[in-house]
């Protein structure tokens, strides 16, 4: 049986990687392009306004 062997990190994904360890906690979206990960943004505080109730 022939071994795979595994895909190389690339440096956009090892700082990835290292970005998602340094969050803790939240929410991540990120921006692929050509398979690779090109921008990560984090949402630290989310607000949320709730609308009076119409009569």
């Amino acid at each position: 049986m022939q071994k795979k062997e595994p895909f190389p990190i690339t440096e956009n994904e090892r700082r990835l990687l290292q970005f998602i360890r340094e969050l803790g906690y939240g929410r991540l979206e990120l921006v692929i392009r050509d398979s690779m990960p090109i921008r990560a943004e984090s949402v630290r505080q989310s607000v949320v306004f709730d609308l009076p109730q119409q009569k």
